[in-house]
């Protein structure tokens, strides 16, 4: 991120008001990251479907659909190279949590979010806690239809 979003961001932010304030505006942007990201989830899709995912990531960044989350984690996941990492599978599964139990608290359920949860959880039963939450994308490939 620019130092001149992360500058408007804090501004932003601060107008919240009190620090728990802005600590949930801050774990709800989380959230939305990483939510937004899902459509990455299309990378399993396309291989599914034959299609080189490094090819199919670059038409994908330049349509629509294109996100900061294609920029910062989208070769990572078209490459199954999860070892750099940024955020940890863990560290993410623990936030997500936190933002469920705050959302039942406050009377607003949070489906996607639940369903992140699981894929985390997914990750964690086979080995990849310590690895970059773009291993999401990992749980998404074991996931068949029937």
């Amino acid at each position: 991120m620019s130092l001149v979003r992360r500058a408007s961001l804090n501004i932003a932010l601060k107008a919240l008001g009190e620090l728990g304030r802005f600590a949930w505006a801050l774990l709800l942007i989380l959230v939305a990251r990483h939510l937004g990201g899902e459509s990455l989830g299309r990378i399993a899709f396309a291989e599914r479907l034959g299609l080189d995912t490094a090819s199919f990531l670059e038409v994908a960044k330049a349509s629509a659909c294109h996100s900061q989350v294609m920029d910062v984690k989208g070769h990572m996941m078209a490459r199954r190279e999860f070892d750099k990492v940024q955020g940890r599978v863990d560290q993410t599964l623990k936030d997500f949590k936190l933002m469920l139990e705050q959302g039942r608290k406050a009377g607003q359920a949070l489906p996607f979010a639940t369903v992140y949860v699981h894929m985390l959880e997914d990750c964690v039963k086979h080995g990849e806690a310590g690895w970059d939450n773009a291993a999401i994308l990992e749980a998404v490939r074991r996931r068949r239809s029937a």
